[in-house]
C-alpha cells in the first residue's frame, strides 16, 4: 500500500522494533552495542554510535530481551538491543513534475540535478528551517540532496536496497 503525502510528512519517527523489519535506518541512540547472537553476553562485532547507518532485517525476542538482526556498512552483522532508537528511511517516488536538490537547505544554494515525476529516493532527513521545512534525499545512486518540503511524493513500501 502506499499514500500521497508532502516529503516533509513522509518524516520517519523512531520506530519501535516491530515496524523495523527491512528497514534502511540512522542510528539516533548515542551508543549501540553490535553482538554477534541476540545475547548481551554474545561478543562484539562492533558498536555504532548517533549518525552510523544499518540495515534492519528481522526482529526475535531471546531470555525476555528484544534484539534486531542489523547488517552493516561493510558487509558485517549482528544484533541490536531492541530498544535502539532508529530513524527509519522513507522510500518515496516523486509526482511532483520536477523538482531541483539543492547543496544545502536553501534555494540559494548550489542545485545539485534534477528529480523528474516518477524518481525514487529515500527520505533520509528532515531540517525544520526559515522559510520552511526541507527534506535531505538520496537517491539510489547515493547522491544526496534537499528539497523543499512540500514537494508531493508518494511513499512506496520499502523493500531489498
Amino acid at each position: 500500500m502506499s499514500c500521497i503525502l508532502r516529503a516533509a510528512d513522509a518524516r520517519p519517527a523512531a520506530a519501535e522494533p516491530t515496524g523495523w523489519l527491512l528497514a534502511n535506518v540512522r542510528i539516533l541512540s548515542t551508543l549501540v552495542p553490535v553482538h554477534e547472537d541476540a545475547d548481551r553476553q554474545s561478543p562484539l562485532v562492533t558498536s555504532l554510535v548517533a549518525g552510523d547507518e544499518a540495515r534492519l532485517v528481522e526482529a526475535t525476542t531471546k531470555n525476555g530481551q528484544r534484539w534486531v538482526a542489523a547488517k552493516l556498512p561493510g558487509g558485517r552483522e549482528g544484533f541490536v538491543p531492541g530498544d535502539t532508537r532508529v530513524y527509519v528511511y522513507s522510500r518515496v517516488r516523486l509526482l511532483d513534475e520536477e523538482v531541483t536538490p539543492y547543496e544545502h537547505p536553501s534555494p540559494a544554494s548550489l542545485p545539485k540535478g534534477q528529480y523528474r515525476k516518477r524518481a525514487q529516493f529515500r527520505i533520509i532527513d528532515t531540517i525544520e528551517s526559515t522559510p520552511g521545512t526541507w527534506v535531505k534525499v538520496r537517491d539510489y545512486s547515493g547522491a544526496e540532496g534537499f528539497i523543499p518540503g512540500a514537494t508531493r511524493v508518494q511513499k512506496l513500501q520499502d523493500g531489498a536496497g
